[in-house]
Order: C-alpha cells, then sequence, then structure tokens
C-alpha cells in the first residue's frame, strides 16, 4: 500500500533469488517474508547471544567395522530463548555470511577440546574428536593457532582430533587454503572433508587435497546403496585407500545397510542404525549398554 512496503517486499524477492543462484526472479508471498523476518531475527540474536548461555554440543559416535566406538563427531545446537530451538540449517549459513562464524566456531572448538578427556574415558586412548569448522575459516590462520592454544590449554594429543569441512569447500579452494590444511596437517590434527557426494567436488580433486578422511554424505549412500550399487562404494574406498585416505559412511539406518557398507571397505559408519546425537549424559549411559558386533 506504500512505496516504501513495495520497495521492502521486492527486496525479500531479489535476495530469495539471489540466494537460489541469481540470473532468475522470485515472487514475493507471506511465506517468504516470514523466513526473512526468522532469519533476521537470528541474525540479531546472533549477535548478542552469550555462548555460554544458549549453546550446547552433542555427540554423534562413530564405529569401526568391528562396531567399536572409535570417535565422536562434536554438533553444535542452539536452544534460544527467544527463538526456542534454531537448526544449525538455519543459523550456520546465517553466521557465515555475516561474518559471525568465527564467535561460533571458536566456542565450539573450545568446548569441544574441553570435553576431550571425559570422552576418552567413556571409550579408548585412540578416541577421535571430529569438530566442524566453517570453511570461512579457511581464509586465514587464525583458527589452526587457536586449536594449537586450546590443544595445549586443555592437553590433548593433536593426533586426537579431526576438523571436518565441508565438501563445498572445493570449489572456492585456493592455493591459500590449500597451504592452510598443509600446515594444520603438518600439526598432527587430521582434517576430513564432509558430505561428500552432496556438493561439486569431483573424487580426483578430493584425493589431491590434503587430507586424511572423506565423509560419504547420508543422501550419496542411500543412491548407491541395495543390490548392484554397492560396488561404487566399493570402488571410491579402493581409490581413497590407494591414497591412504581413510572412508566413513554417513546416515547408516539399518542393519542391511550396515552390512552392505562394511562389505565395500568403508573404514567406519556413523548414523541413526547406532545412535542419534548424544549430549554428555547420554553419552555415558550409551557407552555401557550398547553393543552393534552383529
Amino acid at each position: 500500500h506504500t512505496v516504501t512496503q513495495l520497495i521492502s517486499n521486492a527486496d525479500i524477492a531479489m535476495y530469495q533469488a539471489k540466494s537460489r543462484g541469481k540470473n532468475r526472479y522470485e515472487f514475493y508471498s507471506q511465506s517468504l517474508a516470514e523466513k526473512s523476518r526468522r532469519s533476521m531475527d537470528i541474525e540479531n540474536q546472533l549477535k548478542s547471544l552469550v555462548c555460554d548461555d544458549e549453546f550446547f554440543l552433542v555427540y554423534m559416535p562413530v564405529l569401526d567395522a568391528s562396531s567399536k566406538v572409535v570417535g565422536c563427531e562434536a554438533l553444535l545446537r542452539w536452544n534460544s530463548p527467544a527463538l526456542g530451538f534454531v537448526g544449525p540449517d538455519e543459523f550456520i549459513p546465517l553466521a557465515e555470511s555475516t561474518g559471525l562464524f568465527e564467535k561460533v566456531d571458536f566456542w565450539v572448538i573450545e568446548q569441544s577440546i574441553k570435553s576431550f578427556a571425559e570422552l576418552e574415558g567413556l571409550f579408548s586412548e585412540d578416541f577421535v574428536l571430529a569438530i566442524n569448522i566453517s570453511s570461512a575459516q579457511l581464509s586465514s590462520n587464525r583458527v589452526h593457532l587457536f586449536i594449537l592454544e586450546m590443544l595445549n590449554k586443555y592437553k590433548v594429543k593433536p593426533e586426537s582430533i579431526e576438523l571436518e569441512i565441508t565438501e563445498t569447500f572445493g570449489v572456492e579452494q585456493t592455493e591459500n587454503v590449500l597451504h592452510l590444511l598443509r600446515d594444520i596437517r603438518s600439526s598432527d590434527i587430521k582434517i576430513a572433508i564432509d558430505d561428500f557426494g552432496a556438493g561439486h567436488t569431483s573424487l580426483m580433486q578430493m584425493i589431491d587435497y590434503p587430507v586424511d578422511k572423506i565423509k560419504l554424505d547420508k543422501s550419496f549412500i542411500d543412491r548407491v546403496s541395495g543390490k548392484n550399487k554397492t560396488e561404487i562404494i566399493s570402488a571410491i574406498t579402493h581409490l581413497c585407500h590407494l591414497q591412504n585416505v581413510t572412508v566413513t559412511a554417513e546416515g547408516v539406518e539399518s542393519l542391511e545397510q550396515k552390512r552392505e557398507l562394511i562389505e565395500a571397505k568403508c573404514d567406519y559408519l556413523q548414523g541413526y542404525y547406532f545412535s542419534k546425537p548424544l549430549t554428555m549424559k547420554e553419552l555415558k549411559v550409551y557407552s555401557l549398554s550398547t553393543d552393534f558386533s552383529i
């Protein structure tokens, strides 16, 4: 009903078009406006929140082919008094696009490393903790220096930590990024490429990166699981093993799927068949009562 409102609505539609790949058009709608307001509210809350008050970690167990828990992936959760539960798929992209990713990542890194001794006590001495970091962190050496500082502070061995970087970072990789990854690995910290099969990077590109592990995305696993298709996973794992790169299969949801992936020589497995992400309290119960040796 006003020029200001018209321009505001057009602006919302424009940003939707840009977020979907540009060179396209989008119509304004009430649902789009609600989504835009939700994003704005999340951004405002991110700017002002005290991480210790609203963030918490959960842990996704990682098992080897013998069904032994050999590690966990630390996952961030946010329960906001103002917004309720905010999913990572909502706030992580916003944190990256607004420059707030370092505040989030550094909190996750410190809390994860701080919890390592307790996690190791539940499982084994060769336990590895995986920590997700934003690919935006790969533009500088600050994250590497901070991790080294936290490892020293909490007396954790570098080889016990694995950094997970989303597979889509590969489409923007530069020599500076590769140099940073090499520096991190030279500190004995492991590097894993997450969500392989969901982005745009080829397997050959992935093997050229200085990494220790690739994690096959659940959507990829679902597409190639089943009769006459596990040979695809076998071929991928074989190629990775030739390069001394290990393979984790994500999203395992059934005994049949577990057996197929072990037959395909996947080194590690994780998914709801074994466990959902657990709080530390739940993980303590899990460590005492679980047997997946079938």
